[in-house]
């Protein structure tokens, strides 16, 4: 396996980035690995180590061409709106497999099997409810109009919110997108996003998905208690093959031994909380 290629765009304390590293493992496969690297500045930030990259301009190229090839743009067919999509549609896009599978199970991880003739939806499913986009609308125009640009300075740290650019709740930094308040500092101009993001967000959404069957909030990196629901991750320094990522992840490492999260390579684990009122996650905070 080559060397790790550093992503200093990608920092611990952003529930987005953790999901976009995710996301990475996913579109490059077989022979790639991912951990956090310790950076004195400001904790950790992401790297990652693939047969098929040398570098940080390889790499983008890499991943913009997975997601071309596997795009999202179809995915506006299942429903109008994610509350129409039934547990057919469902059942069918999973099956159908792809990036569309994987982001339809990790919509879904909250409660895959959820009666009633809805799709229950996980926490992190913060979608627009406003005239202009739905969840759904705004994947597909982000897999479509994904730039080796905009990917490349988000993993190195040199992006810029850019207005149009929906979020869909995933970055606490985002601002408000048709009446749904994305960041701590909301915006009368429109909403305001990190191009690049969603694309390798969402298709990082399955790797923390609990085990099919589930009919509540439990495990998947999800907690429920008193004050709500959060979203968990931990912070890996061992590298963690990418067939194996959703074993690390998805398991509540913030209840185990501080002497067991070391052995399993675990320095730290943060949680962002889900913010049902204002459909987003808030700013991730370490916990353990």
């Amino acid at each position: 396996m080559r060397p790790f290629i550093a992503l200093p765009g990608l920092r611990p304390d952003s529930p987005a980035a953790a999901l976009a590293l995710y996301g990475i493992a996913y579109l490059l496969g077989e022979g790639t690995a991912v951990r956090w690297a310790p950076d004195g500045a400001s904790g950790w930030h992401a790297e990652v180590s693939s047969d098929d990259c040398a570098d940080l301009d390889g790499l983008v190229e890499r991943l913009v061409e997975a997601i071309r090839l596997d795009a999202l743009t179809t995915v506006v067919d299942l429903a109008k709106d994610v509350n129409e999509l039934t547990p057919e549609k469902w059942g069918e896009a999973v099956e159908g497999g792809g990036g569309i599978g994987r982001m339809v199970t990790g919509l879904c991880a909250e409660a895959p099997e959820r009666q009633g003739g809805r799709v229950s939806l996980t926490p992190v499913c913060v979608y627009s409810f406003g005239t202009r986009g739905t969840l759904f609308g705004n994947a597909s125009k982000q897999d479509d109009t994904v730039a080796v640009k905009d990917v490349r300075a988000l993993l190195a740290g040199s992006s810029e919110s850019r207005k149009g650019c929906n979020t869909l709740g995933l970055d606490p930094g985002a601002r408000r997108q048709q009446g749904a308040i994305m960041g701590p500092y909301p915006s009368t101009d429109g909403v305001r996003g990190i191009p690049g993001l969603v694309p390798l967000a969402l298709r990082g959404l399955a790797a923390v998905a609990p085990m099919p069957g589930t009919r509540s909030v439990r495990g998947g990196a999800f907690m429920s208690s008193r004050d709500g629901v959060e979203f968990q991750w931990p912070i890996f320094t061992a590298s963690v093959p990418a067939e194996a990522l959703h074993l690390v992840v998805g398991r509540q490492w913030s209840g185990r031994p501080e002497a067991q999260r070391a052995a399993a390579g675990i320095e730290a684990v943060f949680a962002s909380r889900i913010l049902r009122a204002e459909r987003r996650l808030s700013i991730g905070r370490r916990i353990a």
